[in-house]
């Protein structure tokens, strides 16, 4: 049975029940529930050809899949997003490692690495340095400058001794002080990690950060290639 509609004007009721097919030319209005019988609530809203254009709606329970052709917005989307392709890439923190070994001594310093600052930002670089020394009792002095004044911050330095770790906090300059070891009891020839973690507002114009080390006298350190820095912007 079909029944044929013409809806010049509205039909509004709390309930409508009928056996078999509606077809509306205008709007159909319920302050209540649509329940089909046979189905549950429809079967189809719209058709291929005369589709929905529009659906507002507070909430949509879905046990099965939403296709949509078009963009999805919204406030938040929750879940662990496990099966979501095609995602943008994040910004990821790249270690950038040292490529061959580097020796000094106490003639000058020697430099490590030299890290381009964002202008205008702030900078946390964090150095992971292995290092050794090919002499008994003789430490390695690490320090970290800038290449032109502007750029102000701090650097935390943890230096391994063989006792209690040696920890500096010194500030940031064209002249930083090192670190000023002068006690090893590790073994020789066998690398140990020192590190550096630096917080830096750079200027406007594009410095560098500058790390470097050397030797506490004459005789040899080394600084070993796997050595890295991580540099994170904010």
């Amino acid at each position: 049975m079909l029944i044929d509609v013409d809806c010049e004007t509205d039909i509004t009721g709390a309930d409508l029940l009928v056996e078999d097919d509606i077809e509306a030319i205008g709007s159909i209005f319920s302050q209540e529930n649509i329940t089909a019988d046979d189905t549950g609530f429809f079967s189809y809203l719209g058709s291929l050809v005369n589709r929905i254009t529009k659906l507002f709606v507070q909430d949509i329970d879905a046990s099965g899949n939403v296709n949509v052709n078009g963009n999805v917005t919204a406030s938040n989307f929750i879940g662990n997003g496990s099966l979501l392709t095609d995602l943008p890439a994040g910004e990821e923190i790249i270690p950038v490692y040292l490529g061959s070994d580097l020796n000094a001594t106490s003639v000058g310093y020697t430099t490590i690495f030299t890290i381009t600052l964002a202008p205008g930002k702030m900078n946390i670089v964090q150095a992971y340095l292995a290092q050794s020394t090919s002499t008994t009792g003789v430490a390695i002095q690490n320090r970290v400058i800038v290449n032109e004044s502007g750029p102000v911050g701090y650097c935390n330095f943890v230096t391994q001794t063989g006792g209690a770790d040696a920890v500096d906090t010194i500030e940031v300059s064209t002249s930083s002080a090192d670190t000023g070891e002068n006690t090893l009891s590790l073994a020789t020839a066998i690398p140990f990690i020192n590190t550096v973690t630096c917080t830096v507002i750079a200027d406007s114009n594009q410095k560098d950060l500058i790390v470097q080390f050397d030797s506490e006298d004459a005789n040899n350190v080394t600084t070993h290639a796997g050595s890295y820095y991580t540099h994170a912007v904010n």
